[in-house]
């Protein structure tokens, strides 16, 4: 369980850092914007993305009438699923967007 989670935290800084380098420069005015936009896009998409699957799984269980318990595994796996979902519009995408197409 602990080399899963530091493996699931590796990748999310792997890719703050992916998402962030996207722009490739932050010398012209307004690319520092568009690097936040993407390292918020790609924090909010995780974040969907985990929230959401510890939802499916925590209603698949109780449809099942099996244990309710909060799984670690199935909330990195849906953060990893919600960050590698914004991956191509991560820079061109808002908000809003983002949300309404992971959720």
């Amino acid at each position: 369980m602990q080399v899963a989670a530091l493996g699931g935290f590796i990748l999310f800084v792997g890719f703050l850092a992916f998402n962030g380098g996207s722009q490739l420069s932050i010398s012209k005015k307004g690319d520092g914007v568009i690097v936040a936009m993407a390292v918020m896009n790609t924090v909010i998409g995780g974040s969907a993305g985990a929230l959401t699957a510890m939802c499916v799984h925590k209603s698949v269980d109780a449809v099942r009438q099996q244990s309710h318990y909060w799984s670690l595994l199935v909330t990195i796996n849906g953060g990893l699923a919600g960050k590698s979902f914004c991956i191509p519009g991560v820079t061109k995408s808002r908000l809003f967007e983002l949300l309404h197409a992971v959720l």
